[in-house]
C-alpha cells in the first residue's frame, strides 16, 4: 500500500484532480483565480518504471492508453469522487500516511508509486488545447502544494554557501565570536559581534564553481546581488524576499542609478527566482533551458488548483516575489555560520535556502 507525505500526496491529488475538472485556471500574484484564462485538459502522461500511459480525458470517462492502444477505461464520476475523497484525507492526515480507500482505484490506473518518474524539475506532463497556437501542446508543469507545509523553492547545500572574508580580525577575536552560543539566532549574533568589533565583511564569491557560473548565466552581477540578500537575512533585518529587495532598493548596494526609477534589483531577483523555479539546481550545470515548460500547478489550501503558465509570467514572477522567505538550513550539515582562518585570513560561510511562505 502507498504510503506518502501531504507533498508526496499533493502530487497524485494534482493528477486525479486535473483529469477530474478538465481544466485549470490561470492564477494572479495572490492565487486568485483568473477566470478569463483557462487550460483546458486532453491528457496527463504518466511514466512509472519503463512504462508510459496516456491518460485521455473524455467526456464522461478517462482512457488510458499504451503505445496508442486503449487498455482501460475509468468512469469520470469515479475519478471525480476519488479525487475529492483523497483531497480530504490529504488535509485531514498528518507526517506520512495510507489511503486504503482508494488502493483499488489505483491498481485499475495501474499506477503504483505516488511520484512518476522524473529527473528534473518537472512533476507532471500535461496536453492541453493551447489557445495561443490553437493547438495541442505538451508541457512539464511542476507541482507545488499548500495542504501540508510549505515547501522549498530553493534548497540548501554545501554548494550554496557565500563566502565573505572579515578584515580586522585576529585569533583571540575569531575565538571571542565563535563562542557565542545563545539558545536562537547564533549566526546573527556572530554576525552582531563583528560589526561591534568593527569588522569589515567583504563578498569574496560562492563555495561552487558550477553554482557560481549558473548565476552569472542569469546575471553577471547576481553572486554579488545575492550575497548582500543572504547578509541582509542572517543580520536580522528581514526574511520575506519582498523586505530583502526593499533593503537592496534602500541601499542600493551596487550603486546602480536608480534616478529614473528602473528596477534593477527587482528584475534581477525575478529572473533568479523564475530560472531556479522552472530548472536551474546550483550544483548541476544549466545551459538556461526549462525543465518545467509549463510552469507551476498550485493547490490551494481548498483544493483547487491554479497555473502559473509561462504565458503569464508576469504573475507567475510577482508570485513567486510575494510568496518566498529565507530560512537557515543545518549549519553543521552545510558547514557555514562561524569564522575560520585560511592561508592567515579569515572568513565565514553564509547559506542561502529560499522557502514559499
Amino acid at each position: 500500500m502507498l504510503t506518502g507525505n501531504k507533498g508526496e500526496w499533493s502530487e497524485l491529488y494534482t493528477f486525479l484532480k486535473i483529469l477530474a475538472d478538465g481544466r485549470f485556471h490561470a492564477a494572479d500574484q495572490d492565487l486568485n483565480e483568473i477566470n478569463s484564462l483557462s487550460y483546458p485538459v486532453l491528457a496527463v502522461i504518466r511514466t512509472e518504471g519503463e512504462t508510459t500511459r496516456e491518460y485521455r480525458r473524455n467526456s464522461d470517462y478517462v482512457s488510458i492508453v499504451v503505445n496508442r492502444e486503449e487498455i482501460a477505461r475509468i468512469p469520470l464520476e469515479r475519478v471525480q469522487r476519488k479525487a475529492q475523497l483523497l483531497f480530504e484525507k490529504i488535509k485531514a492526515s498528518k507526517a506520512t500516511f495510507t489511503v486504503p480507500e482508494i488502493s483499488l482505484f489505483l491498481a485499475d490506473l495501474f499506477i503504483e508509486k505516488l511520484k512518476a518518474k522524473s529527473e528534473d524539475k518537472g512533476d507532471i506532463k500535461v496536453i492541453i488545447h493551447d489557445a495561443y497556437t490553437g493547438q495541442q501542446s505538451m508541457f512539464d508543469f511542476s507541482i507545488k502544494s499548500e495542504l501540508g507545509r510549505a515547501p522549498t523553492l530553493f534548497n540548501s547545500s554545501g554548494a550554496t554557501n557565500f563566502i565573505f572574508s572579515i578584515r580586522n580580525i585576529n585569533d583571540e577575536l575569531l575565538g571571542e565570536v565563535n563562542a557565542l552560543n545563545p539558545n536562537r539566532g547564533k549566526i546573527r549574533a556572530k554576525l552582531l559581534k563583528l560589526h561591534e568589533l568593527g569588522c569589515e565583511l567583504n563578498f569574496q564569491g560562492v563555495s561552487d564553481r558550477t553554482f557560481n557560473c549558473n548565476l552569472q548565466l542569469i546575471d553577471s552581477f547576481l553572486p554579488e546581488i545575492l550575497s548582500h540578500i543572504v547578509y541582509y537575512y542572517y543580520s536580522g533585518n528581514g526574511s520575506s524576499m519582498q523586505k530583502l529587495l526593499e533593503l537592496l532598493n534602500e541601499r542600493n548596494p551596487l550603486e546602480y542609478d536608480l534616478g529614473i526609477s528602473h528596477p534593477f534589483y527587482e528584475y534581477k531577483l525575478k529572473a533568479f527566482l523564475t530560472d531556479v523555479a522552472l530548472g536551474m539546481m546550483p550544483g548541476s550545470l544549466w545551459d538556461g533551458r526549462y525543465d518545467a515548460t509549463g510552469g507551476y500547478l498550485i493547490v490551494r489550501d481548498d483544493g483547487e488548483i491554479v497555473c502559473y503558465h509561462n504565458y503569464n509570467r508576469n504573475e507567475f514572477q510577482d508570485y513567486l516575489i510575494a510568496r518566498t522567505k529565507l530560512e537557515t538550513p543545518s549549519s553543521s550539515k552545510y558547514d557555514f555560520g562561524y569564522v575560520y582562518k585560511e592561508n592567515n585570513s579569515y572568513y565565514i560561510k553564509l547559506n542561502l535556502q529560499i522557502r514559499f511562505m
